[in-house]
């Protein structure tokens, strides 16, 4: 076998939060045929596979039972407006690509950590774009077979894919469709969106991203949306921070873990948070917002154990 799956591997060395956590199992596949290895030695063993990517959205427990593979999967091909990219390619790159190949679409979401696997996962977004608009395919491995799944198979929601539910389903490259444009301007609006986001997430900070989803406003009753301050109303969602912000919850702490005192809808840890402090911390937050506004939040972070 090509791939070296390693015992008692440190989590907090592949997620950006950095919560001390421990693997059962770890290997990283940089091919279809390195993670069909990988998969058929989970197999033998009778052992759960954990899927991950850049580490930017999730949450590990103590320890992770199970193989977790981490995709690591690159390359980047461009032919007119089209662009295939590897699983394991950063997002940042990606965008830095076509903005230099003066190709538009995307470039609003420079700055949003991890890779485009994890991306398309989650159907991440920004400003009012969701990269599942520019998806045209995507190649992904069953676990058996490679399969190329259309961009309307995906169900794109706000966050949410095919992929979310269909954990089996891992992504191995994505073809995107974008728009020609100016190479100087969309290297621009890019570097402005990096600054801003830099602000929220400065150099070094140990956080998950965005930890609660917003809300669609669409999906909020007219009563509770009549309770909620005007201002938490962007973009058509309900932007969660200024709901945790209204229950004082900016600045609370528990244990380790602690919400920005800037931003409510960003958990950080402090240097010693556990997986417990940041489960009840985020516990208190639902119910504390709950109570308030009679509206549930739903974490975008991925709990693994």
């Amino acid at each position: 076998m090509s791939v070296h799956v390693r015992e008692n591997e440190p989590m907090e060395w592949h997620t950006t939060f950095g919560i001390t956590s421990t693997a059962e199992w770890f290997v990283e596949v940089s091919s279809t045929v390195e993670l069909a290895e990988a998969c058929a030695w989970a197999r033998e063993r009778g052992v759960p596979i954990i899927i991950i990517a850049g580490g930017s959205n999730v949450v590990c427990a103590e320890r992770v039972a199970g193989l977790v593979i981490k995709v690591v999967i690159q390359g980047i091909e461009i032919d007119g407006t089209q662009m295939r990219v590897g699983a394991g390619e950063s997002l940042l790159e990606i965008v830095h690509a076509a903005n230099v190949s003066g190709l538009a679409g995307i470039e609003v979401l420079a700055g949003i950590p991890g890779t485009i696997g994890g991306a398309v996962v989650g159907n991440a977004g920004a400003y009012g774009t969701e990269l599942g608009s520019h998806v045209i395919e995507v190649e992904v491995f069953d676990g058996e077979q490679v399969l190329l799944i259309s961009h309307s198979a995906c169900s794109f929601a706000y966050r949410n894919s095919i992929f979310k539910k269909r954990r089996e389903l891992v992504v191995l490259s994505v073809m995107l469709s974008l728009m020609a444009g100016d190479p100087v301007a969309l290297a621009q609006k890019s570097t402005d969106i990096i600054k801003k986001r830099e602000e929220k997430y400065p150099h070094g900070l140990l956080c998950p991203g965005s930890f609660f989803k917003n809300m669609c406003e669409d999906d909020v009753s007219q009563d509770i949306r009549a309770r909620l301050p005007e201002h938490a109303l962007v973009h058509g969602k309900i932007a969660v921070g200024y709901l945790i912000e209204a229950i004082d919850g900016r600045g609370m702490r528990l244990g380790g873990a602690c919400v920005a005192d800037y931003h409510g809808n960003l958990l950080i840890n402090t240097g010693t948070a556990t997986y417990a402090d940041v489960r009840q911390l985020a516990e208190v937050l639902r119910d504390r917002v709950y109570k308030k506004f009679g509206v549930r939040l739903e974490e975008e972070i991925r709990y693994i154990e």
